[in-house]
């Protein structure tokens, strides 16, 4: 014959009371994880670059089909998709290292992608780049494209421009986001063939006139 002892109240009680204890402990647990994570989050944030939906999607698309005839825009599509939470709504965020900042903003300058945004800005500020050297000369975002698209088609079209063209286009690329506005650095040394360059390509007679001045000529050119 077997007995069992009937449970009593102060039993159930004390079953209760470790199935709730154990209950809060991993609520507990699972509390501080999320707020550790939040607070990495938070931290991660503050040296960020953050881009809209929109330049996001269209940018990482550009460097994934840019990646397929240069191994180096490979990388910087890794970083640009590995993205962290943030609570800015419609951004993404990046929170690259200095060195994976700077590849991928010199992927983004790069030919194909064009990608001259806002978030050019804190990736050079994450990797500690040097403003180039010269004289700031800005630009809307609409022709600073266009004049690069003529640029890579008369490059690309090799004969004599070719190599001026290729010139004028390393002076560029090397563009940031200024306020509204495209700001790239023209040295005197470069200013006279850059001019040349823009206005055979049908520049805005006010751009051509900027850099004019850099290399010292006064007065607007006639429309080319």
């Amino acid at each position: 014959m077997s007995f069992t002892r009937q449970q009593t109240v102060t039993d159930l009680s004390s079953g209760e009371d470790r199935l709730g204890r154990r209950t809060r402990v991993r609520k507990g647990d699972h509390a501080l994880k999320m707020r550790e994570k939040r607070a990495e989050w938070a931290k991660q944030e503050k040296v960020s670059a953050f881009f809209s939906r929109e330049e996001h999607a269209a940018f990482s698309d550009a460097l994934f089909r840019r990646g397929r005839v240069d191994p180096a825009a490979v990388p910087a599509y890794t970083t640009i998709t590995t993205t962290i939470p943030t609570k800015r709504s419609g951004f993404i965020a990046v929170c690259p290292d200095a060195e994976r900042a700077a590849a991928l903003a010199k992927a983004l300058r790069g030919p194909g992608v064009n990608g001259f945004s806002y978030a050019l800005v804190r990736l050079d500020q994450i990797s500690g780049r040097a403003q180039p050297a010269g004289r700031p000369v800005d630009t809307d975002i609409t022709s600073f494209r266009e004049i690069l698209t003529k640029l890579e088609a008369v490059e690309a079209g090799g004969g004599a421009d070719a190599d001026r063209a290729a010139r004028a286009l390393a002076v560029m690329r090397e563009a940031t986001v200024h306020q509204s506005l495209i700001r790239f650095f023209v040295r005197h040394a470069d200013a006279g063939d850059l001019g040349d360059v823009l206005h055979a390509v049908g520049a805005h007679r006010r751009l051509v006139n900027d850099v004019d001045t850099i290399a010292g000529r006064a007065g607007f050119r006639p429309a080319a």
